[in-house]
């Protein structure tokens, strides 16, 4: 497998665990509610990853872009 598969296979493996853990943490009453859950996390990690080995310009445009979603 090339590393480009292994490395965005890795990145949305990250991202959709960290989105199921955010989205079991959501149906305890005592915590806060959240927006981002598996399909948001996943699509972040993938985002990234694919603009990380487009150019480190384009990971820094994907950054920014995001962050200025989430605000």
């Amino acid at each position: 497998m090339p590393p480009l598969y292994e490395g965005l296979l890795t990145a949305l493996g990250v991202g959709l665990l960290i989105g199921l853990i955010r989205e079991r943490h959501r149906s305890d009453v005592d915590s806060p509610p959240s927006v981002a859950g598996l399909r948001t996390h996943a699509l972040a990690a993938l985002g990234s990853a694919v603009a990380w080995h487009l150019d480190v310009r384009a990971f820094l445009v994907f950054l920014a872009v995001t962050a200025a979603l989430v605000i």
